[in-house]
C-alpha cells in the first residue's frame, strides 16, 4: 500500500455524498442491484488492508 488510505476514504465519502448514495443499504438489495460494494464495505476493506500492510 502507498499510504493513501485517508485520501481514498475521504474521496469515496465525498463522491457518495455528492451523488446522494445510500451509505449503508440492505445487504440483499445491494447484492442484487449494485455492481460495486456499498461505501461502508469499501471503507472497511481499505482500513483492513491498511492495517494488514503495517
Amino acid at each position: 500500500d502507498l499510504g493513501h488510505e485517508a485520501g481514498l476514504k475521504s474521496g469515496l465519502t465525498k463522491l457518495a455524498i455528492e451523488n446522494l448514495s445510500n451509505m449503508n443499504p440492505d445487504e440483499l438489495y445491494s447484492a442484487y442491484h449494485y455492481s460495486h460494494p456499498p461505501l461502508v464495505e469499501r471503507l472497511n476493506a481499505i482500513t483492513a488492508r491498511a492495517k494488514k500492510a503495517q
